[in-house]
């Protein structure tokens, strides 16, 4: 399934094999533009490497960070037509004039399964100075102990820029106990922006993700189902 996933090929159900349906649009060919600096393409594929971040440019940090882990479909852009195959618009043409990836149903679950990683499973992999065994890891990885004495002199006033739509932050630890995560009502908050203050369930009561859906659809008045 993934290695048909990549190379546009249909994966299970009638038509195994063959090239992935698409809609295609012949005024939007273009040809093939000189790359972007610090970008790299090869075979169908393109990595780029422009976007850096200064240690004290968090904000840009947590944008950056909002846009690697953005989900890998827009349920905007996701639809059925008359035949009842699946038709996902792309956010940009593809250089052929692609604008739509048409499949079947069966065949679209089996490319959302590839996307499914192992159990327990590390989904992080790190590589070049940041692998476990590099030797320079030291160097530049922080240790724990440089994080609390980082936190220990942040200015107030900085803290107090923060946006007032973001949730407080759990208070800092000086002592040489570990830094508390946040809560899963804090990351309500700041993932979804739900606010569940005023509500039956007191945000202390929230100790695992299945309490944070029940509260979640409680906050907007859809009942959904979770495991028990």
């Amino acid at each position: 399934m993934h290695a048909a996933s990549i190379r546009y090929r249909v994966a299970v159900g009638q038509g195994a094999g063959g090239k992935t349906l698409t809609l295609k649009n012949p005024a939007l060919v273009r040809a093939d533009s000189e790359p972007k600096p610090f970008t790299a393409n090869w075979d169908g594929f393109s990595l780029n490497c422009a976007v850096a971040c200064q240690a004290h440019q968090r904000d840009r940090l947590e944008r950056l960070c909002w846009y690697i882990t953005r989900p890998a479909l827009c349920l905007e852009r996701l639809s059925t037509n008359a035949a009842g195959q699946v038709v996902y618009q792309l956010k940009n043409p593809f250089r052929d004039g692609t604008t739509h990836i048409l499949s079947s149903p069966q065949d679209f679950i089996a490319r959302l399964a590839a996307l499914v990683p192992r159990p327990r499973s590390n989904l992080i992999r790190y590589h070049g100075v940041f692998a476990p065994s590099s030797p320079m890891r030291q160097a530049i990885v922080p240790t724990t102990a440089s994080l609390r004495q980082r936190r220990k002199h942040k200015s107030p006033t900085a803290a107090s820029a923060t946006l007032q739509s973001r949730p407080a932050e759990p208070p800092i630890n000086n002592s040489d106990t570990p830094t508390a995560p946040l809560t899963w009502a804090h990351r309500l908050k700041r993932v979804f922006e739900i606010d569940i203050t005023g509500h039956d369930l007191e945000a202390e009561t929230i100790t695992s993700p299945y309490e944070s859906i029940r509260c979640a659809a409680n906050a907007r008045n859809a009942p959904i189902d979770t495991p028990s």
